[in-house]
């Protein structure tokens, strides 16, 4: 146990190097320019940070902002597993479906943010905008990844002849859990930046996006980067919280 404990923290040593690094250029850059609603001082961001943590606003809008985004990433990774499982046995629907999948990755994020500001209440434009970044990026795993499958249990499927159901259940579903995951992950990371952004352009109410948006109104440099460092490690905290998730499913799966 201690050798591993010692093998981790070796591991980690590079990227705490950097990072001192590159706190150390900020605060030299801070320093040098002087002006604090630019460039502020780390010492200046984090007693503003630590003055927001002791707030109820400002966990109000972290949970609030966390609700809608992990509404939207789950209902997105929902859809697009089950229709890409659609449209992987009903064909017409892979034909309708590319073509939209298509042009909603090209489709600048800030268009569909105005788009559907047109149409909706800020309230929910985050989380739909969550399901849009969500949806092409997993379907088009899981819609490739049931395109090649593991040929072993192919194989099986094919010598004791499995029914449509069983065959779905044995081959189809974990051929596409094992191609996704990589892409699950990504989405997570995808949807909390796009959130935050239809946040900050919509001015939704009791968000982190709205608090940046007024940091920026305001010039107050430091608490921009307060909340900045807090969208950064809650996206962070997600990602392994959706990786320890899928490791357990896919493990519990096997």
């Amino acid at each position: 146990m201690t050798s591993i404990m010692k093998n981790k923290l070796r591991s980690l040593l590079p990227y705490a190097i950097a990072v001192t690094l590159l706190l150390l250029v900020w605060e030299v850059l801070a320093r040098t320019v002087n002006v604090s609603f630019i460039v502020p001082p780390l010492s200046e961001i984090f007693a503003v940070l630590f003055g927001l943590v002791f707030t109820a606003h400002f966990w109000t809008s972290i949970f609030l902002s966390l609700l809608r985004i992990t509404m939207g990433f789950v209902i997105g990774v929902v859809l697009s597993l089950a229709l890409a499982i659609c449209a992987h046995f009903f064909k017409p629907l892979e034909y309708l479906l590319t073509p939209i999948v298509t042009v909603i990755r090209c489709t600048p994020v800030a268009s569909f943010i105005m788009i559907l500001w047109l149409l909706l209440s800020e309230a929910v434009i985050p989380s739909l905008i969550a399901v849009l970044i969500v949806f092409p990026v997993v379907w088009q795993s899981a819609h490739d990844a049931m395109h090649e499958p593991d040929k072993e249990l192919l194989e099986m499927v094919e010598i004791y002849n499995f029914t449509p159901s069983k065959k779905l259940w044995y081959l189809t579903v974990p051929t596409m859990i094992k191609g996704v995951l990589p892409a699950i992950i990504t989405a997570s990371g995808l949807a909390w930046k796009s959130g935050i952004a239809a946040e900050i352009i919509t001015y939704t109410k009791h968000s982190i996006g709205r608090e940046i948006a007024n940091a920026k109104f305001f010039l107050m440099g430091e608490e921009l980067l307060a909340w900045t460092f807090v969208v950064v490690l809650l996206s962070f905290i997600v990602e392994i919280l959706i990786k320890l998730l899928l490791r357990k499913a896919a493990k519990i799966w096997e």
